[in-house]
């Protein structure tokens, strides 16, 4: 991401991607964010614009250079697919039905460990994001993550739902996840 003064179109405000590479994006391709301020890349992120745009622009233009910042994305995927660019569709839930009992087969837990670093050459910030992936069923032996997830998804609004695509499912995963 650069700074908003290194971009030759100086209509547009705000950080901006100017180089990455993707190997197993979340829903999302890099083709269609490349060149775009932030704002435009989280577009699609329920209130990003209102509630939370403001905070991360002033934390990257006040960001001391070369410490890391790191931060966890989560969502439950109804795939084990590393590599989901968003271009596959969830047409095997409409077909069978993810329920409490077959939930904990059927779907995953896709945690990004996200990090960024400000450099001190040339003010760049570096984002990587390592994917983590595991099958619901394998994390309900950790001690207090069945009943922190299932509030998890129990405390996100409709809005998330949707964005995060759990909203086929979640009433399910809630009711699986509560047996443990």
């Amino acid at each position: 991401m650069l700074p908003p003064e290194s971009m030759k179109k100086k209509s547009s405000k705000g950080w901006w991607l100017a180089a990455g590479s993707v190997a197993f994006p979340s829903r999302w391709s890099l083709s269609d964010k490349f060149g775009l301020p932030m704002d435009l890349i989280h577009a699609p992120v329920p209130f990003y614009k209102d509630q939370i745009q403001h905070s991360v622009n002033n934390f990257f233009n006040v960001m001391p250079c070369d410490e890391i910042y790191a931060r966890r994305n989560w969502s439950l995927y109804d795939n084990s697919f590393l590599r989901d660019d968003g271009t596959k569709k969830m047409s095997k839930i409409i077909h069978k039905p993810i329920t409490s009992t077959n939930a904990g087969d059927r779907l995953w837990l896709r945690v990004e460990r996200q990090t960024l670093r400000k450099l001190k050459q040339t003010g760049a910030i570096l984002f990587t994001i390592r994917i983590h992936l595991r099958q619901l069923k394998h994390i309900v032996s950790f001690d207090g993550i069945p009943i922190r997830l299932s509030k998890a998804l129990g405390a996100l609004p409709s809005e998330m739902h949707a964005y995060k695509q759990t909203n086929f499912f979640a009433d399910s995963a809630q009711e699986y996840l509560n047996k443990f």
